[in-house]
C-alpha cells in the first residue's frame, strides 16, 4: 500500500533488525524517551504555576506579614504594598530586615512599610510585638502567619516547645489569638497560614506531646505545617459570622533561604551545596512561590471558602489527618492550656459537638496517636529498610549500566510505559474514592431526579439504605418500576416510591412540585441529577434549547418551587449534578434562550456551568437559612447517558465501535455515585456550601464559575424566562 515491492521491504526489515542498525537507532529512540519522561515531570512538577491576575487595590489596609525579610514573605510584601497596603513586616533580625525594608519600600513605591522586630519562637517578643501593634495600630486586614524554619537539629523554646513547633504554630497562635479583637474589628479581615505539602507526610501526631520527645526532625516539621491547616480550620469554625475568614495554604516547592538554614543546621551543608544546581533548575522562585499567599490575602471569590487549603492559586486536597475535627479541637486545646491563653476569647460555635475528651485524645484512643517508645523503635527498623533499599538500588543500577544497549533501551522502555500508563491512570480515575460515612438518614426525605438509571439510581439506592424516604423523579413510567423494585430489594427499604416528572416540560415539573408540596411535610435533599448529552438541536415545549432547558432550566423551576419546603426542613441540601465538562466552554450568554448560534458540545457545556453557576448564587442568596448548596463532577462514568447521546447524534457506529474502551476505562455506576453521596451525607462539608466537589472532595472549577456577576445574570435570565419571583430569594 506504501508503494513498496516485497523485496523493498523484506530488505527495509533485516535492517531493521541488524544488531549495528539497531544499536543506533535504539541510542535516538532513548533519548526520546528521555526527553519526553522529563516533559511529563515537568507538567507534573510546576503544574502550570498561576500568577495572580486581581488588580485588588487595599489602599487603607493594613497587613502584617511575620518572616517579611526574606523569601516569599518579602515577596508578598512587595505585593501587597504593591496594592497601598500599609504593610507591617515582622523579623527577627534587624540588620536583614532593614535591608528587606529598603528593598520593599523601593520596588513597591511605598513608603508605609514598616519593620518591628519580632521572634515568633519567643513568646515574649510575640508578646511584645502584639502589644505594641494594639497600642499604635487601628485595624488589621490581613494578617500573615509566614515565619518559618525547617528541619533541623532538636532544640528547644524559651518556654519548652521543640523549637520547629515553636515557631511555625506555637508563636504565630499567640500572635492571632491577641491580635483577635483588632481583627475581628477590622472585618472583612483575613488570616493566613503558610504551610506545606509536607502536612501530608504526618501520619501520627499527638500535639499534648510539648516538648517532642520521641518525635524525628522530619517529623518535627511535618506536624507543624498540619498544625497550620488544623489550627486555619479551627478559627474558621469559631470565626463564622464575624466576617473574619482563615485559610492554610501550600506555597509551592520553593527555592529559598529556608533550604540552606535547613541544611546548615542539619549538619548537611556539604549536602546544600551539592543540589544547589538542581534546587536552582527545578524548584520556583521566590515571587512564583508567593502567588498562593497574595491570592489567599486579596482574592474576592474564596470568601465562602474561609477554612480552605489551597495551593497554586486554587482550593487543593488536604491530608485525611487535616480534615479531623477531633484533632484540630484537641490542637486548640493543648495551644491554649499550654501558653495560657483563654479558649473563651474564641468559644466554639454552637452546633458542633466532640465526642472525645482531650484527656481520650492524650491516652491514644485516637488513631492518630502513638507512643513515643513505639515511634522510636518504628524509626530504627524504617533506617534499616532504608538502608537495605539503598543496596539493592546501587547494585541494580550496576547492572543496568553494564547492559547492552538493546537490554537498557527495552528496560527503559518498558518502564516509560509503565509510569506512563500509572500516570494516566492516576489523571483518570483520581484514586476513586469511596463514601465511608455511616450516617443514618430515617426521618429524612429525598427527591431525586433521574433515578430510573445510572448514578440516580445507584445513590437511590445508597441513601436508601440510609433509611432515608426516597422520591425517585422519573420520566418513563415502565424503566421507573423496574428500577423501584430495584431499589426497594438492594437497600431493604420499601419507603421507596416513584413519581413520574420530565424535567425538559415545565408544566410536568411544576405538576411533580405541587403534588411534593401537597403530600411531603418536609425534605431534606434534592439532588438534580436527571440530565442528557450533545443531543441533535431540539427544543424543549417552552422554547429553551433541549440541553439546557433539561439540565439547567427545569431543575431552576423545581428547586424554586420547594425552596420554601427545603427551608422549612434545614438543616437541607441541594445538590446540582455538574460535569468537569463545564470548563469546556469559554464564552457564555445565558440571555440566548434558544441556543442560536451554539455548535456542537457547547450546548452541553454552557449547561454544566450553569449547574453550577446556579449552586453558586444558591449558596450566596441560602446563606444563614440552615440550606446549603453543591455542585459535583460524577467522574467519567460509563453509562447510558453516552448510548443516548451518540445514537440521537446519528452517531449509533461510534458508540457500538467504543463501547469495549467505555466499559473497560470509565468509572461504573456505583462508583460515579460516589461524589452525589458524599455532598448529600458528609458532615463535614456544611460550611463549603456553593463548592464544587469532585472525587468525594473539593476541587477546582473553571474561572467562568467563579464570575459571580455570570452567576447573578443566569438567576435574573432563568426567573424572567420562567416567571419566577426573584425575590422568593433576594441577594
Amino acid at each position: 500500500r506504501c508503494g513498496r515491492t516485497r523485496e523493498s521491504c523484506r530488505q527495509a526489515i533485516s535492517r531493521l533488525v541488524s544488531r549495528r542498525y539497531y544499536a543506533r537507532e535504539s541510542r535516538c529512540w532513548y533519548r526520546w524517551l528521555l526527553a519526553a519522561s522529563y516533559g511529563v515531570y515537568c507538567v507534573w512538577f510546576y503544574g502550570g504555576t498561576r500568577r495572580v491576575k486581581s488588580r485588588v487595590s487595599l489602599k487603607g489596609k493594613t497587613v502584617i506579614i511575620t518572616g517579611a525579610n526574606a523569601g516569599i514573605g518579602r515577596e508578598t510584601a512587595v505585593d501587597l504594598a504593591s496594592r497601598g497596603a500599609r504593610v507591617i513586616m515582622g523579623c527577627r533580625n534587624p540588620l536583614k530586615a532593614q535591608a528587606a525594608l529598603a528593598e520593599v519600600r523601593k520596588r513597591s513605591n511605598n513608603n508605609d512599610v514598616i519593620f518591628k522586630q519580632v521572634d515568633v519562637s519567643d513568646l515574649k517578643s510575640v508578646r511584645n510585638f502584639a502589644e505594641e501593634i494594639l497600642r499604635e495600630e487601628e485595624r488589621l486586614d490581613i494578617l500573615i502567619n509566614n515565619a518559618g524554619i525547617g528541619w533541623t537539629k532538636y532544640s528547644m523554646t524559651p518556654e519548652g516547645f521543640d523549637m520547629v513547633m515553636g515557631t511555625n504554630h506555637v508563636g504565630h497562635f499567640v500572635l492571632t489569638m491577641t491580635l483577635i479583637d483588632l481583627i475581628k474589628n477590622s472585618a472583612p479581615s483575613r488570616i493566613i497560614n503558610v504551610s506545606s505539602l509536607a502536612h501530608q507526610f504526618a501520619e501520627k501526631v499527638d500535639y499534648a506531646n510539648k516538648s517532642g520527645e520521641g518525635v524525628s526532625e522530619y517529623d518535627f516539621y511535618n506536624r507543624s505545617k498540619l498544625a497550620n491547616i488544623l489550627f486555619a480550620k479551627e478559627l474558621a469554625r469559631r470565626l463564622e459570622g464575624t466576617g473574619v475568614t482563615a485559610y492554610s495554604l501550600h506555597p509551592g516547592a520553593v527555592y529559598s533561604s529556608l533550604w540552606g538554614t535547613m541544611r546548615e543546621s542539619s549538619g548537611n551543608k556539604f549536602l546544600h551545596y551539592l543540589f544547589l544546581p538542581f534546587l536552582m533548575f527545578f524548584f520556583l522562585g521566590e515571587k512564583d512561590g508567593a502567588q498562593t499567599t497574595i491570592y489567599c490575602a486579596i482574592d474576592e471569590s474564596i470568601t465562602h471558602l474561609s477554612g480552605g487549603y489551597f495551593a497554586n492559586c486554587s482550593l487543593a486536597k488536604e491530608s485525611k489527618l487535616a480534615k479531623d475535627e477531633q484533632m484540630a479541637k484537641q490542637l486548640w486545646d493543648v495551644s491554649c492550656e499550654a501558653t495560657g491563653i483563654n479558649p473563651n476569647v474564641l468559644p466554639a460555635r454552637s452546633g458542633i459537638t466532640y465526642t472525645t475528651s482531650l484527656q481520650e485524645c492524650i491516652i491514644g484512643n485516637l488513631p492518630g496517636i502513638i507512643e513515643p517508645q513505639s515511634q522510636t523503635a518504628a524509626m530504627e527498623v524504617a533506617k534499616d529498610v532504608v538502608e537495605h533499599g539503598k543496596v539493592v538500588l546501587r547494585q541494580s543500577l550496576d547492572w543496568f549500566h553494564a547492559a547492552p544497549v538493546p537490554v537498557q533501551v527495552a528496560i527503559g522502555t518498558a518502564g516509560f510505559l509503565t509510569a506512563s500508563y500509572g500516570l494516566y491512570c492516576v489523571w483518570f480515575y483520581g484514586g476513586t474514592r469511596r463514601v465511608k460515612s455511616r450516617v443514618s438518614l430515617k426521618g429524612k426525605t429525598v427527591i431525586i431526579t433521574g433515578a430510573n438509571a445510572g448514578i440516580g439510581r445507584e445513590t437511590a439506592v445508597d441513601l436508601a439504605s440510609r433509611g432515608a424516604r426516597v422520591i425517585m423523579g422519573c420520566r418513563n413510567p415502565s424503566k421507573a418500576q423496574a428500577a423501584l423494585a430495584e431499589v426497594r430489594k438492594r437497600s431493604n427499604n420499601n419507603d421507596v416510591i416513584f413519581k413520574q416528572v420530565d424535567v425538559s416540560d415545565l408544566k410536568s415539573v411544576k405538576d411533580f412540585a405541587e403534588e411534593i408540596l401537597r403530600e411531603e411535610e418536609r425534605l431534606d435533599i434534592l439532588i438534580n441529577n436527571a440530565g442528557i448529552g450533545g443531543t441533535k438541536y431540539s427544543k424543549t415545549p417552552e422554547g429553551f434549547d433541549m440541553v439546557m432547558g433539561t439540565n439547567h432550566v427545569g431543575h431552576f423551576v423545581l428547586t424554586m418551587t420547594l425552596i420554601d419546603l427545603i427551608k422549612k426542613s434545614a438543616p437541607s441540601r441541594i445538590i446540582n449534578v455538574s460535569s468537569i465538562a463545564h470548563g469546556f466552554i469559554n464564552k457564555v450568554d445565558y440571555a440566548n434562550k434558544s441556543g442560536k448560534g451554539i455548535t456542537g458540545f457547547d450546548f452541553y457545556s454552557r449547561s454544566k456551568l450553569a449547574n453550577v453557576h446556579f449552586a453558586k448564587e444558591l449558596a450566596r442568596r441560602l446563606e444563614g437559612t440552615g440550606v446549603t448548596a453543591y455542585s459535583l463532577h460524577p467522574g467519567a462514568i460509563y453509562s447510558s447517558i453516552w448510548g443516548t447521546s451518540w445514537e440521537s447524534s446519528g452517531t449509533k457506529f461510534l458508540y457500538y465501535l467504543f463501547l469495549p474502551i467505555l466499559t473497560f476505562f470509565m468509572l461504573s455506576e456505583k462508583d460515579g455515585a460516589q461524589t452525589t453521596i458524599y455532598c448529600a451525607v458528609d458532615e463535614s462539608i456544611t460550611h463549603l456550601s456553593g463548592g464544587y466537589f469532585a472525587n468525594c472532595s473539593l476541587a477546582k472549577e473553571s474561572k467562568l464559575a467563579k464570575d459571580e456577576q455570570m452567576a447573578k445574570k443566569l438567576w435574573d435570565v432563568s426567573c424572567e424566562a420562567t416567571g419566577i419571583n426573584p425575590k422568593v430569594l433576594p441577594a
